[in-house]
């Protein structure tokens, strides 16, 4: 769970969900906004700890 969670993982996946034009989810936030968010919760810190 921690390589999962590691910041080079979630990195990787927003690039990919992005250059893929993901679509917003259940939270109804595009991918702009899910990149904007996380850079405001502490660089992610947040959400990895929340995982782990």
């Amino acid at each position: 769970m921690e390589q999962i969670c590691s910041s080079t993982n979630l990195n990787q996946a927003l690039r990919r969900v992005k250059k893929n034009k993901g679509c917003a989810g259940v939270d109804k936030l595009d991918i702009n906004a899910t990149i904007s968010r996380l850079r405001q919760a502490s660089n992610g810190q947040e959400l990895r700890q929340s995982l782990l």
